[in-house]
Order: C-alpha cells, then sequence, then structure tokens
C-alpha cells in the first residue's frame, strides 16, 4: 500500500490492543513452533519482496533495521533452547537471505530498540 499510494492519513487512535493470551495461543507466542515460524518468516519474506520490487530500496533497509533489531532477538533466544535444530537451520536461512539483499550494508539497526522490548 505504502509503496503505490500518492498520499495516506495516519489515524491517531488506537484501534487494536495487542495482548498475549493467557493460553498461549497467539502467533506470537506461538513463534517456537516451526510451522509458525516458517509462516512468520515467509511473511517477513514477502513484505521485502514488495518493498524491492516497487524500488523502494531505503524502505528495504529500513524494513531489514526492524527486522534484525526487533524480529531476530527473540528467535535467536528460542534457537538456543529448541530441541529441533530444523528451527536453528530455518533462523540461520533467513539470517543468510537478509545478508545477501543489496540493501542489507545500508541497514543499521538501533540496538536500544532490541533492548527496550526485552524489558
Amino acid at each position: 500500500m505504502y509503496t503505490r499510494a500518492a498520499s495516506f492519513d495516519v489515524i491517531p487512535d488506537v484501534v487494536v490492543q495487542w495482548r498475549l493470551r493467557a493460553d498461549g495461543t497467539s502467533i506470537t507466542q506461538g513463534k517456537a513452533q516451526l510451522s509458525v515460524l516458517r509462516d512468520y518468516l515467509g511473511a517477513l519474506r514477502g513484505g521485502i519482496r514488495v518493498l524491492r520490487e516497487a524500488g523502494a530500496t531505503d524502505a528495504v533497509a529500513a524494513r531489514v533495521e526492524l527486522i534484525l533489531a526487533m524480529d531476530l532477538p527473540p528467535l535467536h533466544e528460542i534457537v538456543s533452547t529448541h530441541a529441533d535444530p530444523a528451527y536453528a537451520a530455518e533462523v540461520d536461512a533467513f539470517v543468510e537471505g537478509l545478508r545477501a539483499l543489496p540493501e542489507f550494508a545500508e541497514a543499521h539497526p538501533d540496538p536500544n530498540i532490541a533492548v527496550a522490548l526485552a524489558w
């Protein structure tokens, strides 16, 4: 949407209340499941693909920065204790795919984002 729109409005109102489910069944809470991880990484790849196809190289670099700062730290934490080596292999392949992007060299993630999210 952002890559094709001439303009867009931002609504400051809160329209979604993000929460963790007590029963642990949200997708965010299920990232330790290999099938959920594959879907999650596929969605991240898809977003990058849309930006690249639109020629939005600065947006790709910014998206990679956010993925490195926000998405990968929790996944690496899961990798450190996950029993299935396929989980680590999926994360490693995803990271290698990011590194292969020409825009990766322009991505400079803010380490404070990961620190803030870890609290």
